[in-house]
């Protein structure tokens, strides 16, 4: 079956250009979740930063794309997935592998898919992942992928009742915006788990379980993380200040002393607080979990 997409870049000897991302391998721990066979694709990364994960016994780093073009199949895919490479032991050790690709390009890889799981649907993001093995290309013309990049940098605005209107942050894939609270102005942000009806489910809790109530919240969010941290902020008070017997902190001052933040919001009913840390951590933020069927759950430091 021959190819039914011309290839691009030609080396001086005539040759395609292919160079190796990274060690250029599938993991062996991998292998039996991909095809056996490399195929050539265009692919659209997206506005997310790289990431790499693990430790000295398997590490690999992955890049956001907003979808591919096989260049053997023809088949196209819009879905928001993610494409895998091993970094070299010296990549790691330099961190060189966060330059491997910029963001809102396309380029043109050599990859293996991901084999079908009969349990995950197949137009998943889970299902849409390529490793790459090799890369030829950056800068290539494609109009079905540069056409996701630009639907891409248009901004989504979601319009609410009360709070105004919230922007979603493509990168990080969440809403982010500001409401009143107690005189302040605070940060709401919601995950865009699964639209737009979510994210404003998000909203609804957030404002028939909290914000009504919002005063005795604020209490209570502040309370608890005074019964929670005080104990600590005694101990980093004892580690650093220059006083050999400082004055305890108590509860009531811990509690009296921090201030929210913003709030994090899922459509599920669970939440996380940030909130100012009152000096008592050198700048660290103090984090919040719990949910509105469950209440608060944990309070620690962060950053």
């Amino acid at each position: 079956m021959k190819k039914m997409f011309t290839l691009f870049t030609k080396g001086n000897d005539g040759k395609d250009s292919f160079k190796k991302v990274g060690t250029g391998k599938v993991p062996a721990a991998e292998k039996h979740l991909y095809e056996n066979k490399a195929d050539e694709y265009l692919v659209a990364t997206g506005g997310g930063n790289i990431c790499g994960v693990g430790d000295d016994k398997g590490f690999f780093a992955f890049v956001p794309i907003l979808g591919y073009v096989n260049l053997f199949t023809g088949k196209k895919s819009s879905v928001d997935s993610d494409v895998f490479y091993m970094p070299t032991a010296s990549e790691q050790k330099k961190e060189s592998y966060f330059k491997q690709f910029d963001k809102l390009t396309i380029y043109r890889i050599k990859a293996v898919a991901h084999l079908p799981v009969e349990t995950i649907a197949p137009d998943s993001r889970y299902y849409s992942n390529l490793y790459v093995l090799e890369v030829a290309e950056k800068n290539c013309a494609d109009d079905f992928l540069r056409g996701l990049i630009d639907e891409y940098k248009k901004p989504v605005i979601l319009h609410t009742k009360g709070f105004g209107d919230f922007i979603l942050n493509k990168d990080l894939n969440f809403f982010e915006g500001e409401c009143d609270w107690l005189g302040e102005k605070i940060g709401i942000i919601f995950k865009m788990e699964s639209g737009r009806q979510n994210a404003a489910k998000a909203l609804q809790y957030f404002s028939e379980e909290m914000y009504k109530d919002r005063e005795n919240w604020d209490k209570k969010i502040r309370d608890f993380a005074a019964k929670k941290l005080t104990r600590l902020a005694n101990q980093w008070l004892q580690d650093i200040s220059e006083e050999e017997n400082p004055e305890k902190i108590s509860e009531e001052k811990f509690s009296s002393s921090i201030k929210i933040k913003s709030i994090e919001l899922t459509n599920r009913g669970k939440f996380c607080i940030y909130c100012t840390d009152g000096n008592f951590f050198l700048g660290h933020d103090i984090e919040i979990n719990g949910s509105f069927g469950a209440g608060l759950k944990s309070a620690d430091i962060i950053g």
